[in-house]
Formats: structure tokens, C-alpha cells, sequence
């Protein structure tokens, strides 16, 4: 009877840094522990016996870094962008109830950061593979990887963000955000200047869209993050109206 053991993968995590939270496209939130390009990762991995032996033909341990697309999985579009491998345990017979193996992964270069969408995935995780004559027995462990940025980034490049639309001779509109680079729970000032309006509006909504993009894939339409109504009424011709989005609510 084949008796299959059980294995714990231990990350060790960096003191005193939060673990960054990920939502999935299924609206699951996962809260893994966290590093930055060039670290180390190290930690144990424990294989816990439920027989008095184990024969085994290797046990290897793998880094492994991908790009899924989540809308192709039967097709297995995906691609692997780090994969570091180390033999734990040659060919043989396991006799101990449990078994402690560490491991460390040197100045791990990952310049891809961590990132749950809606059609993309990115995502990085330690495998352990059991080889048996039977077959062969994988145990994951998942950790993010993200890159903070100095704010002096924020300065580089920037520039308004302006937009001109309008209806034939119906409705012109200046819309105008005062900056194009902003912190990830900063806010977005701007203002929408109504120069021509010749007919009744009711309202007018802003609304926050994301646009995933896989390289040499598809292009997905964009999800909508969030709607903000910025007029309720008729404006004037000329009528200036401001306009203050926070992004703290926002994955």
C-alpha cells in the first residue's frame, strides 16, 4: 500500500516586514510573506512520515517564477521566468518519523513583482517534488516578491494629463488631472471645464479602470475599480468643476 508522506514547507520571513496582501481573481485574499529583489530565501523544508520507511528515487527542491494567463489554463499558457533547483535527498529509504531539511536560495533576482488579476497572474513559490516508482508527489509553498520605489520616481516623466472631447457642436469638455504619476494610496486632482454645452446633461460620472495586458497575448477589456459621480445636473458653459479621487480603497 503506497502510504504518502506529509511535507511542510517553512519561508523564512524578513523581521519586522509586513506580509503583502493579494486578492485573486476570485476574490481570495492571500497574505504571503514578503522580500525584495536580491535578498535571500532560505527557510526548511519538514517531510513528516506515515509508515515506518519511505523509498524514495530524490527529493528536489525548486524556486520556481511565473506568468500564468488565468483564461488559458487548459493550454497551460505560462511562462517561467526563474527556475533555481537543488537535490535535497538522493535516491533512497526514509527511516526517520521526520525528516528536517534546510535550504537558501542567494540573492534570488526578481524583477518581476507579485500580482493576482483578473486574467494575469504572476507568482513565485518553493516546490518540493517527491520522485517515487508510483508517481511523483509535489508539495508548493507561495511567497511575493515587490520592488518599492524611492518617491523621487514620482517627479520623473510627469506631466498633466489632459483631454479634449466633445459632440459635434453640442458639448466640448476640458478634462484635466494635474499629475499622471501617483503614490499607490495617494489621491488625483484634476478639474473638467465645460466650454460648450448645448443641450440638458443630468449627471456625469468618472470612473477608475483597470487594463491587464500579457505580451504577445490578448488584450482583456478593462474592469472597472471604481465610479465617481462628479455632477449631478446641468452645467453652465464655462463651469469649472474639481475633482478629488482618493486611491487608498484600491488593490
Amino acid at each position: 500500500m503506497f502510504s504518502k508522506p506529509k511535507v511542510e514547507i517553512t519561508i523564512n520571513e524578513v523581521e519586522n516586514r509586513k506580509r503583502v496582501k493579494l486578492i485573486d481573481n476570485k476574490n481570495k485574499v492571500h497574505r504571503l510573506p514578503t522580500f525584495y529583489d536580491g535578498e535571500d530565501i532560505s527557510g526548511k523544508v519538514e517531510i513528516f512520515l506515515t509508515s515506518k520507511t519511505f523509498e524514495h528515487k530524490g527529493v528536489k527542491l525548486q524556486l520556481i517564477g511565473e506568468i500564468k494567463n488565468l483564461q488559458k489554463l487548459k493550454s497551460k499558457t505560462k511562462s517561467t521566468f526563474i527556475s533555481l533547483s537543488n537535490e535535497l535527498i538522493p535516491p533512497g529509504v526514509i527511516t526517520e518519523p521526520m525528516t528536517t531539511l534546510p535550504f537558501v536560495f542567494n540573492k534570488l533576482q526578481a524583477q518581476y513583482e507579485s500580482y493576482k488579476g483578473d486574467f494575469v497572474e504572476v507568482r513565485y513559490y518553493i516546490r518540493v517534488t517527491i520522485i517515487t516508482t508510483l508517481r511523483d508527489l509535489k508539495f508548493d509553498s507561495e511567497f511575493s516578491v515587490i520592488n518599492p520605489q524611492d518617491e523621487s520616481i514620482l517627479k520623473q516623466n510627469d506631466e498633466q494629463i489632459k483631454l479634449d472631447v466633445g459632440i459635434e457642436d453640442k458639448l466640448k469638455l476640458s478634462i484635466v488631472f494635474f499629475s499622471k504619476n501617483y503614490k499607490l494610496k495617494g489621491e488625483m486632482n484634476g478639474e473638467v471645464t465645460f466650454k460648450k454645452v448645448n443641450f440638458d446633461l443630468k449627471s456625469m460620472d468618472l470612473m477608475i479602470m483597470k487594463r491587464e495586458i500579457m505580451k504577445g497575448d490578448d488584450d482583456y477589456d478593462p474592469a472597472i475599480l471604481g465610479k465617481y459621480e462628479i455632477m449631478d445636473g446641468g452645467p453652465f458653459s464655462n463651469e469649472t468643476v474639481p475633482i478629488r479621487i482618493y486611491l487608498k480603497p484600491y488593490d
